[in-house]
């Protein structure tokens, strides 16, 4: 099983991840920043604006969050957002700076390095009702923080992709 198929396996917890230490890269770092750039391309069509990146104090609290979720994920043998299943939610987890406030949480699932790209991410969000409205359909969103995960070795590592989107008021501010 490969593709979108083996992500939605994931999501129906039929496929299983194997525990081991996450990884959040130099790489990983730049692809989150792509996935931004992709995903913001994309939400222009829908509400007419891009997003801006979180600052660091943010990226580093959903970067932390990002390897909490999934190993918490692969303890729980699939692909489970925050809030269930004894995953971490990410509006209990986070500690925000006055002003910010979190609207919602996107997950792509464990894949083989290579399958998620950061406009495959964005397309498949795009596709789905679901992801689309929490990615791409709030007009009160500002903010959009994104981590890449790689967890596993030996052959068996899985890449994951968690955004969390934010509303930013008075103070709070950030990069396009």
């Amino acid at each position: 099983m490969h593709g979108f198929s083996a992500v939605l396996a994931l999501v129906a917890g039929l496929m299983r991840v194997s525990a081991e230490a996450a990884v959040v890269s130099t790489s990983a770092q730049a692809a989150a920043q792509e996935t931004i750039e992709a995903v913001s391309r994309r939400r222009r069509t829908l509400v007419g604006s891009s997003y801006f990146r979180v600052p660091a104090e943010i990226q580093r609290e959903v970067e932390a969050y990002a390897v909490e979720q999934r190993s918490a994920m692969e303890a729980a043998g699939g692909c489970i957002h925050g809030g269930v299943s004894g995953i971490p939610s990410p509006f209990e987890r986070l500690m925000l700076p006055a002003g910010w406030h979190l609207l919602g949480e996107v997950l792509a699932c464990p894949a083989l390095p290579g399958y998620w790209t950061s406009e495959r991410v964005a397309l498949e969000w795009w596709r789905s009702p679901q992801h689309r409205r929490i990615a791409y359909g709030k007009p009160s969103a500002s903010h959009l923080a994104c981590s890449w995960v790689r967890q596993g070795l030996m052959g068996a590592s899985r890449d994951s992709v968690l955004c969390l989107v934010f509303k930013a008021s008075g103070g709070g501010s950030g990069q396009p």
